[in-house]
């Protein structure tokens, strides 16, 4: 079944050797968040 939605990708690019992937991980995971959450209350274009 095809289907339209809004979507996008995300990437990060690391070095291990600098940071560790969990801690990239749950980077990526608060973005995800806050980009579901977005609305007038919690977000401002200044």
């Amino acid at each position: 079944m095809i289907a339209a939605r809004d979507m996008v990708n995300l990437c990060l690019s690391l070095d291990h050797r600098v940071l560790d992937g969990l801690v990239c991980g749950q980077f990526l995971a608060r973005v995800k968040e806050i980009l579901e959450n977005v609305s007038a209350d919690n977000t401002s274009v200044y």
